[in-house]
């Protein structure tokens, strides 16, 4: 990369940085040794947490990986049963490297539909509480909000109460995902207890739209969470003195959810951009939190060789299968840095093939 401009760091919004604020707090926060349940920090953390969402209890985690993980252990009931989630969700994707089968021991159940919304007569038809000796018991129902893998799509309230209708009535655990909820309740226009209402479990990443330097939390009833506390154990997830993250997660809780708005604005921005400069990497209107996927597959570049073009122009960005990258606007990216990626993008799109036929025949595409 050239060293006499700044990169422009569009792979993930967890490419934040801690604020002056948070390393002050980290520096006065009182400490103990949360594994065995006594610093002060993390314990504060977790009740403003599940005040915040509406719920009794709530866990701070590593990650979210591990968050979704506990969830899905402390909700299964026993190996064996099936895992319902949209087929885009990420719960279900390579990034968890198959953790709900290989540690949770659940099958999946992914069912389709549009913008990360599952089929609702699929659903409907899918969860069974009890099972028979040829078909397993449905164990949890899982929605995400935002969806990742349909370009940041938002589930709306009335799909979110469709799905909490079914699972209650056949009394299943509903997971809500909500590793960017923030986004969510703003698209929505609505508060985060209420989108997080429409889950018995939920997760909140603190590292995402909030801006913190790692974790995860977990919120649910009590009884939910008390479970979650030994898996959370069992998976090596307990940390000490971790009140110094905590205390950055405080700060970062604080965030109004205006400053959300901001960074929708931004990657609509971004997405309008990008259109006038090439109409077939996406839709623009699809754009509606901080996240936007392009597919470059016309381009005659696969998204490996984009990644490599824009990082020699100082703009990172993440690969979302073989023809598609993914971009994320947060705190780090201002005002100049969208209208400077537009720029360098479209260097990058003047110098791809003339067609895509001419450069994806040697990967026997074409």
């Amino acid at each position: 990369m050239l060293s006499n401009r700044k990169p422009i760091d569009l792979r993930t919004d967890t490419a934040t940085l801690p604020t002056p604020e948070m390393y002050q707090a980290m520096a006065a926060a009182p400490l103990g040794d949360d594994g065995w349940r006594d610093d002060p920090t993390v314990l504060e953390l977790e009740r403003t947490t599940a005040t915040l969402l509406g719920k009794e209890a709530a866990l701070f985690l590593p990650s979210g990986t591990m968050a979704d993980l506990v969830a899905l252990m402390a909700a299964g009931r026993r190996h064996g049963g099936e895992l319902i989630a949209h087929d885009g969700a990420w719960v279900l994707g390579g990034a968890s490297h198959g953790g709900y089968a290989t540690i949770a021991g659940l099958a999946a159940r992914p069912i389709p539909g549009p913008r990360g919304a599952m089929d609702l007569e699929m659903l409907e038809e899918a969860i069974d509480p009890i099972g028979h000796h040829r078909a397993p018991f449905t164990a949890i129902v899982a929605i995400e909000n935002t969806h990742t893998a349909e370009n940041g799509a938002v589930l709306s309230i009335e799909h979110m109460s469709a799905v909490k209708a079914m699972a209650e009535k056949k009394g299943v655990t509903l997971f809500l995902d909500g590793a960017r909820l923030p986004h969510a309740a703003v698209a929505l226009g609505t508060t985060l207890a209420d989108v997080a209402s429409y889950g018995d479990l939920v997760t909140l990443s603190l590292c995402k739209a909030l801006g913190a330097p790692a974790g995860s939390m977990l919120a649910g009833s009590a009884e939910m969470i008390e479970r979650a506390l030994l898996y959370r154990k069992l998976l090596g997830g307990a940390m000490r003195q971790s009140g110094l993250l905590a205390a950055c997660a405080l700060v970062a809780l604080r965030t109004p959810l205006s400053t959300i708005e901001t960074y929708h604005a931004r990657a609509a921005r971004l997405a309008e951009g990008l259109g006038r400069i090439d109409p077939q990497f996406a839709d623009p209107e699809l754009t509606v939190t901080n996240l936007l996927t392009l597919d470059v597959r016309h381009t005659g570049l696969d998204a490996a060789q984009w990644v490599k073009a824009l990082a020699a122009e100082d703009v990172l960005v993440a690969p979302m299968g073989r023809f598609k990258l993914r971009l994320l606007t947060h705190s780090e990216v201002l005002d100049e840095d969208i209208d400077e990626a537009i720029a360098r993008f479209a260097i990058v799109r003047s110098r791809c093939p003339s067609t895509a036929t001419e450069q994806l025949a040697g990967f026997g595409v074409a």
